[in-house]
């Protein structure tokens, strides 16, 4: 496991990447970052079976990746921009709480090139549905 920074639209974006396998991008809420995946043991149990990547998205309290306020359909776009910087086509995404939301933006606005997979806050479908 090691972290890693890129820069992607011309800001700084911090990840943790590690595992061997079929990659799995796993996002962050508003209140937590990356390394929180790694010190809950998420991190490292998935890492057994996929080629991980948490990313600090660029929004939160914690995140330590250069941040921008935007609306959630915006940070969805920032995502595929990121996952394309790191040669992920269309991995599954694990997004919970703000990034609930993202994914479901991302899989809204057919971000995806091929996959379909997300999983994302069940609170947010609503506002996604109505397009808020």
């Amino acid at each position: 496991m090691n972290e890693q920074y890129i820069t992607v639209a011309g800001r700084r974006v911090r990840f943790i990447a590690g595992g061997s396998g079929k990659p799995l991008v796993l996002l962050h809420g508003w209140s937590f970052n990356a390394d929180t995946w790694v010190e809950s043991g998420i991190f490292d149990t998935l890492a057994k079976h996929y080629a991980v990547y948490a990313i600090d998205m660029p929004y939160g309290v914690r995140t330590k990746s250069e941040r921008f306020h935007a609306p959630r359909p915006e940070y969805a776009k920032f995502l595929r921009q990121v996952l394309d910087a790191l040669g992920l086509a269309d991995p599954p995404l694990v997004g919970p709480s703000a990034s609930g939301e993202v994914v479901l933006w991302y899989l809204a606005q057919r971000l995806p090139g091929q996959g379909r997979r997300g999983c994302g806050s069940r609170g947010a479908r609503r506002r996604v549905a109505e397009g808020a």
